[in-house]
Order: structure tokens, then sequence, then C-alpha cells
């Protein structure tokens, strides 16, 4: 089941004033960079050097920095990949707590629901559950398609 219900910018800018961050033209341009690949992970260095198209002097502290407090809003969504963290407009503002495909081909990120894991909770007695994290991780229609092709 596909989750991409259709969120907006201006509701990621009203998330983003309610939780005291200015909306400022840097993290406007930021989040519009983000939105418009919004089914795809960014690295944080093509962030930056898009953003330094935008403002020859934004720094990579200043990208990250501003990643990290979108996070904390739950705008965006990180995560480490084997080259490092990156980032990606959160899909479902009402369901933070959602599962993704990733292609390894194409990177395309697909939402999909939750599955629910109560059988595996069973099976960890005592043990205190912090986080839960779950992706499939293979090769979109598209990809594969391209690759039958070949």
């Amino acid at each position: 089941m596909n989750l991409n219900t259709e969120i907006d910018l201006d509701q990621a800018v009203q998330i983003m004033k309610k939780g005291g961050l200015k909306a400022t033209k840097q993290r406007l341009a930021l989040l519009q960079l983000l939105f418009e690949k919004k089914d795809f992970y960014q690295t944080l260095a093509e962030l930056t050097k898009q953003m330094r198209e935008q403002f020859a002097k934004m720094s990579n502290e200043t990208v990250y920095r501003n990643i990290k407090e979108l996070e904390q809003l739950q705008i965006v969504e990180t995560r480490l990949f084997d080259n490092g963290v990156r980032a990606k407009f959160q899909c479902d503002f009402n369901n933070t707590k959602h599962a993704h495909f990733i292609c390894e081909v194409c990177g395309r990120i697909i939402e999909i629901e939750q599955p629910d894991i109560t059988a595996i909770l069973t099976r960890l007695p005592g043990f205190a559950i912090e986080q839960e994290h779950f992706e499939l991780i293979g090769k979109c229609a598209d990809c594969q398609l391209a690759a039958s092709s070949k």
C-alpha cells in the first residue's frame, strides 16, 4: 500500500514556524530543494552544493544544522547510508511512523504502511524498544524494466 498523500510546502512552513524556527530565505530554499525531490534521499553534500548556487557563502555546517532542526520538527527524515547521511522531505506529517521501499538503482523512495511487529516483540520479553525502522530495499518496476530491455 502506497501511503504517498500529497503534502505541500505550506504545511512544512507552518510546522516550522510553530516549532520556533524563522522562515528565512535559506530555510525556505532548503525546504524547496527537499520538496522538489521528495521521493528521494539527498546527500548533505548535494544539498549544500545546490544551496551554494543560491547562497554563495552557505556552509556545510549551516545545511547540517538546518537539516537537524527540521528533522526534530519531523519535517525532514534522515537516514545513514554507506556514503553518509541523507535527508528527504517528510512524506506524511500525519503519519510519521511509516516504512519505506528504497530502489537500490535509482534511489526512489516509496512510502509503505508500517508492518505490525507484534510477533517480533513477543520474542523479546523484557526488552525496551526505543526505535523502529523498517525498510525494504530492492529494484523498482521502472529499473527492472530498464534492466530487462538491455
